[in-house]
């Protein structure tokens, strides 16, 4: 699996370029959804939540039925499907949800290994912790997930990254 991350802005182009079916769009609470040009044949997703680390009054947080919808997403995808997944700035939560198409199609990567191809493509990612956590409660790999956010504790700080792909 390639997945592309990506800040919103770039998408278009990078789906155009690469011919990208698969979208996963995360998008905040009163943000307008953005309709893709092609969009009919595309395989998409959206989520809505806020980026945040821990509960806030009045936000939104990435629930478990989340990460259960991201779930079934990869599980329809072969092997060489592309993913384009993006959110606002392509730092935090789409880099999280990222790390858990990686881990869904690479089991065998340790924490440190996964930690180290994200940073290399991206040294500005900001994980988000929430989607994290709430991917190691729903996959039951709660010390993997757990881990793999530690070692990210001093991120650069940046308002928007980079577009950049992984192979999985």
């Amino acid at each position: 699996m390639i997945i592309y991350n990506s800040p919103r802005k770039d998408v278009q182009n990078i789906i155009n370029k690469n011919n990208i079916q698969n979208i996963i769009s995360i998008y905040s609470p009163n943000d307008r959804f953005e309709i893709f040009l092609n969009s009919n044949n595309l395989n998409f997703i959206r989520l809505c939540f806020n980026d945040i680390n821990s509960p806030r009054d009045n936000l939104k947080l990435i629930t478990q039925r989340d990460i259960n919808k991201i779930i079934k997403f990869a599980e329809k995808l072969n092997q060489n499907a592309q993913v384009m997944c993006h959110c606002f700035a392509g730092v935090s939560r789409s880099i999280a949800i990222t790390m858990v198409l990686c881990f869904l199609s690479n089991k065998d990567w340790t924490p440190m290994e996964l930690s180290s191809v994200i940073k290399e493509k991206a040294p500005y990612a900001n994980p988000n912790k929430l989607v994290l956590t709430q991917a190691g409660r729903v996959l039951k790999k709660e010390k993997y997930f757990d881990d793999l956010a530690n070692l990210f504790k001093n991120p650069k700080r940046v308002s928007t990254g980079a577009a950049f792909s992984i192979e999985c």
